[in-house]
């Protein structure tokens, strides 16, 4: 059985790989710190059966990350890492099809559950956490007639991880501007970041 833990810190993942590797010896843990050398991990070994994801890799979108694994190999299920716990993120993330999240604050043995549960073919999230996103999905969909259209043009860069001083350049307007508009758009969609921002207008059909 092989699992593919993908994150650009180089400790993180050998500490991950030694707790999995005690708890599942049966388990081979592959590495790979980008999203170019996840794929190409995939593809030299298709018989990996799970793949650790975290989700904010360098250089890259997180969104754009999940939908490159899942439109080349979407019967494996990614299991998303990440520090962000808020259940409006999260639920955000599991529009896109992921089996799992798992918060880097978790303790070692719910983390060892949270894998087993995955590779039983089960979906996991943290305690609590789908309770929260149950009450959050009633709370309704955000509105985007508060947006401007150039914000609305702001965002649709964002979602694509274009960098404020990128978006800047392509609009031709000030790196200050593109930083007004991205505080005035996080706060209209009430996201904690650019990334959730991005999540949202993609489900949302914005972008």
């Amino acid at each position: 059985m092989k699992i593919l833990l993908v994150d650009d810190h180089e400790m993180f993942r050998d500490g991950i790989s030694m707790l999995l590797a005690k708890a599942r010896p049966d388990v081979e843990i592959l590495q790979a710190p980008d999203l170019f050398l996840a794929l190409q991990q995939l593809k030299e070994h298709p018989d990996i059966e799970m793949i650790l994801l975290d989700l904010h890799l360098q250089e890259s979108s997180p969104h754009e990350n999940i939908k490159s694994i899942k439109s080349r190999y979407p019967k494996v299920p990614i299991t998303v890492i990440s520090g962000e716990e808020r259940p409006e993120f999260i639920r955000n993330i599991l529009n896109y099809g992921v089996k799992a999240y798992v918060p880097k604050s978790i303790e070692n043995n719910e983390f060892v559950e949270a894998i087993k549960l995955v590779l039983g073919g089960k979906p996991y999230l943290p305690p609590g956490v789908a309770e929260e996103i149950k009450r959050s999905e009633e709370e309704g969909t955000p509105s985007f007639d508060s947006l401007t259209d150039r914000q609305k043009q702001v965002l649709a860069l964002m979602a694509q991880g274009i960098s404020n001083q990128e978006i800047a350049d392509r609009l031709n307007i000030s790196g200050n501007t593109i930083t007004v508009h991205v505080k005035n758009i996080l706060k209209i969609l009430n996201a904690a970041n650019r990334t959730e921002a991005g999540f949202i207008a993609i489900k949302y059909g914005l972008v």
